[in-house]
């Protein structure tokens, strides 16, 4: 239910009123100057591949990048937990009521544009994913398929000196879309490696704009704030950082996949459905909002035959329109395929992947020798098995839960349970999770994101302390310790804590009703 009261500001009298606009302003300027001190930290301090093709990037004359790896991450802490300080306020104020709706719409737009000025002018940023995009635009550039081959097909040349190694000989995870859009970024550079990224840039920052927009119009369907929706949804620290700083395409999948549920929602269901399929074929994962989009396509059905019906439908369509996306652009489906390269990284944190190392290691302390790959591919497969469970549980009871909440939430336990976690894999669940309501969750939030900010540290040598062999260990006490923060965080807020205080109210329903028969007994 929509609690217009909370959305509709109190009338003050006219001096009273001018002085709370007057704080009001001063505090959101503060908060708008400490989040820009943080980025501004952030970017003149981020390291550049050595690899990469020169270019501009934003410098200040008493602080600037290094070689530094130390300085760097320092430098780096410290301005994440800066920008998280800004973000907090932001929240803060996006949720005063007293404040018309639209103007803090407004200033939360404003506030987060401007934390992203000094990262869309900083070298890509805590990840070199950007140069493979560039490589494989530059294959798809000259007709050759780059799902079927790798950067390394290039054979030299600065797009392929820029691209990680790691990834040289395997084809693109990334659908036709992408991967044309990829293609028409470099040609419009001149093949310019350094011009590219910077193409690419501006694709992402374009796709978080569309998020943007997505977030506040479903928000307001669902009866929910829409400023404290986009303050939490997109400018946070996650999208800020890694999606426009580090120029994932994920900020690319998560527009097309928020603006065509939004569409969908407001009854353009066949444009919304082409645009959920144009961001599968950026990346798998939004394949979830075609399920969910096919499941909720008629409004007025309560069959559940009938919903996995037209779920199986808008499945097949969605497959169909790929596959037909794919033959015109000359591209195999083979980057479904290649996505099983992406699994070759060990050093995340995903919980199934860290359980099957340290398990490994804990049969290797007791002398019985395992392979430490079998092992962790096993825990993987129960972690996907876990969360197909869950999320067709969550499917089922969308309607309850909230569509986009319950979508969020899947795209959540996707990711937490799948093999590889990254940061700039949650701003699609969280952003979802936004836009159906989780302003009680703040403080939770808050912790959460702040501390995923800090799991990549800036790509740069010289930051080791020399832990590999107690990675396993080491990250699931972090990932545990986070989650018990996120719970004191709520419970300190004196906000409801997931889980617990559902037991909670059970316990109290079990116990009023034994009072009662108890009564009636006697």
């Amino acid at each position: 239910m929509t609690d217009t009261a909370l959305l509709t500001p109190t009338k003050a009298p006219a001096p009273a009123a001018f002085l709370r606009k007057l704080a009001d302003r001063t505090r959101l300027r503060d908060v708008a100057i400490l989040g820009f001190v943080g980025t501004l930290l952030l970017a003149v301090t981020s390291p550049v591949r050595k690899e990469a093709a020169p270019a501009w990037r934003i410098t200040l004359p008493l602080l600037s990048w290094s070689d530094n790896g130390w300085y760097v991450t320092v430098v780096f802490i410290v301005g994440c937990l800066i920008l998280g300080a800004a973000w907090w306020g932001l929240g803060t104020y996006a949720a005063d009521r007293r404040i018309p709706v639209r103007t803090r719409i407004r200033m939360v737009a404003a506030v987060g544009a401007l934390w992203c000025a000094p990262v869309l002018l900083a070298p890509p940023m805590l990840s070199n994913d950007v140069y493979s995009y560039a490589a494989q635009g530059e294959l798809a550039s000259r007709g050759v398929d780059p799902t079927t081959v790798g950067p390394i097909a290039l054979g030299g040349g600065p797009f392929l000196r820029a691209a990680d190694g790691i990834w040289w000989d395997n084809p693109s995870p990334y659908g036709p879309v992408w991967n044309k859009l990829g293609a028409g970024v470099v040609v419009a550079s001149g093949h310019d490696p350094a011009l590219s990224v910077w193409g690419f840039r501006f694709v992402v920052t374009i796709g978080v704009i569309m998020a943007a927009w997505a977030v506040v119009a479903l928000a307001k369907d669902n009866g929910v704030d829409p400023a404290v929706a986009l303050a939490l949804g997109v400018a946070n620290p996650l999208v800020i950082v890694y999606l426009v700083g580090g120029i994932h395409n994920d900020g690319f999948m998560l527009g097309l996949m928020l603006a065509g549920l939004a569409l969908a929602r407001r009854h353009h269901r066949v444009l919304g459905l082409l645009l959920v399929t144009a961001a599968v074929a950026v990346k798998l994962p939004a394949a979830v909002g075609l399920v969910y989009l096919g499941w909720n396509w008629h409004e007025d059905t309560d069959s559940r035959v009938r919903r996995m019906g037209n779920a199986v439908m808008g499945g097949l369509i969605g497959g169909a329109l790929i596959l037909a996306m794919s033959s015109w652009m000359r591209m195999s489906m083979g980057w479904m395929g290649a996505l099983k390269g992406t699994s070759k990284i060990t050093s995340t944190f995903a919980p199934m992947t860290l359980l099957g190392r340290l398990a490994a290691q804990a049969f290797g302390a007791v002398g019985i020798s395992v392979n430490e790959d079998h092992m962790v591919t096993a825990f993987r497969g129960l972690g996907l098995l876990l969360a197909a469970g869950l999320a067709w549980t969550l499917l089922h009871h969308c309607r309850r839960l909230g569509i986009e909440r319950a979508l969020g939430l899947t795209m959540l336990i996707v990711i937490v349970l799948g093999p590889v976690v990254w940061p700039w894999y949650l701003p699609p669940a969280i952003a979802l999770l936004a836009a159906g309501g989780i302003e009680r969750y703040r403080p939770a939030l808050w912790l959460t994101v702040v501390s995923v900010s800090l799991f990549v540290f800036p790509v740069t040598e010289g930051a080791s302390l020399g832990l590999n062999r107690f990675q396993a260990p080491i990250n699931l006490a972090l990932l545990a310790l986070i989650a018990l923060g996120a719970a004191v965080a709520q419970w300190l807020a004196g906000e409801p804590v997931p889980g617990l205080d559902r037991r909670r109210a059970a316990r109290a329903d079990a116990s009023g009703s034994e009072g009662t028969s108890v009564t009636s007994d006697g």
